[in-house]
């Protein structure tokens, strides 16, 4: 056998091997993100009604309510982000959107933004900006993100009411109908419920308007990141399963060429041997 061959060989067998292991992160990415699609469904299905309360409440006190975590300051002279990037790479571009949209808020808010990011891979990537993370979590499993969440909370809510910040922005991907994503940043500090409420039906409140804000606006606070959370987590195992699929026929593709290319000098080969054996037998 021709070194040639065996090294044709050499390549379809590691081909095989890609297959095997891209094909199984795209069946472990699918399982994943089918797991956590309905906390996903879920967690924007509550975050509708909880601002749609959120402006009951404001309009029952005829838009004049005020708690510090709605109070807006001037100038701004720092601002916040809580990123949700990935834990792991080969997720094609999902965290490269991220940056996009980090980078277009930067651009927006004209200041360096303090930087606090979930995934370690998304820390790294966000480095090379020249944003460096004052702190970097760990991803959590979806069943353990309480403790995480819980303390970013108390974070960000600490740094806003002490004037280290003036606003605090999420940056995270939106997981949409039709399995897409989106980069998107949204503020969460000062809580935007100021200014003219929006017209809801007379409801009875049982309580007085600021009291019942003042419960609601830290479990914003906490439900806004959740869902940030939750929809980073099922973009980026959506991200995963596209890169890995199309990994897997990339190497299908490659491997139907080595096996053609390793048939077609196997046969030449073969060929060679006959015409010298017959050369042989005709010289004797």
């Amino acid at each position: 056998m021709s070194s040639a061959i065996r090294e044709v060989r050499r390549r379809m067998q590691s081909t095989r091997q890609i297959y095997k292991v891209t094909a199984a992160l795209q069946r472990v990415s699918a399982a994943r993100f089918s797991r956590d699609r309905r906390a996903i469904e879920n967690a924007q299905m509550y975050a509708r009604r909880r601002i749609s309360a959120m402006w009951t409440v404001t309009a029952a006190g005829d838009g004049v309510l005020s708690h510090p975590l709605m109070e807006i300051r001037r100038p701004v002279r720092d601002i916040l982000v809580v990123l949700f990037g990935s834990e792991r790479g080969l997720c094609g571009g999902f965290n490269a959107v991220l940056r996009a949209e980090l980078g277009r808020l930067a651009a927006a808010r004209a200041a360096a933004p303090r930087l606090l990011i979930v995934g370690q891979t998304a820390a790294r990537r966000v480095a090379q900006m020249g944003f460096p993370a004052e702190r970097v979590w760990s991803q959590p499993a979806t069943a353990d993100r309480a403790g995480v969440i819980s303390e970013i909370a108390q974070t960000i809510t600490d740094a806003f009411l002490a004037d280290r910040c003036q606003e605090v922005h999420l940056v995270y991907a939106w997981f949409r109908a039709g399995l897409k994503y989106d980069a998107v940043s949204e503020q969460v500090l000062p809580a935007p419920f100021r200014g003219a409420a929006k017209a809801r039906a007379h409801v009875a409140l049982d309580g007085t308007p600021s009291a019942i804000l003042a419960g609601l606006l830290p479990d914003f606070v906490l439900a806004s990141l959740d869902q940030a959370f939750l929809n980073s987590l099922g973009a980026e195992n959506l991200a995963r399963q596209g890169a890995m699929a199309r990994a897997s026929s990339n190497a299908q593709g490659m491997l139907a060429e080595l096996t053609v290319t390793h048939n077609r000098m196997r046969q030449e080969a073969v060929t060679r041997e006959i015409v010298d054996l017959g050369g042989g037998g005709l010289c004797q």
